[in-house]
């Protein structure tokens, strides 16, 4: 999976990634993710493994009970 707009990868394993983009975060959910290559400077982002879920919320904010992840994670 290739990437543009990144801003700011703010936690990863091997099973789920949470990244912070130019539009809003994005979560990704699978099995053996790695990162292959990783720019910030000019936002670019490349990732391999099995991805089995993506999410997108433009609007996410982390201490607010309107992000999905607050919902999901709490």
């Amino acid at each position: 999976m290739d990437m543009t707009s990144v801003k700011e990868i703010e936690r990863f394993d091997q099973e789920e990634f949470l990244i912070r983009t130019t539009q809003g975060h994005l979560l990704i959910r699978g099995e053996e993710l790695r990162i292959v290559h990783l720019d910030v400077d000019k936002g670019l982002l490349t990732l391999e493994g099995n991805v089995k879920n993506v999410q997108y919320d433009e609007n996410f904010e982390e201490n607010s009970s309107k992000g999905i992840l607050h919902k999901l994670f709490g």
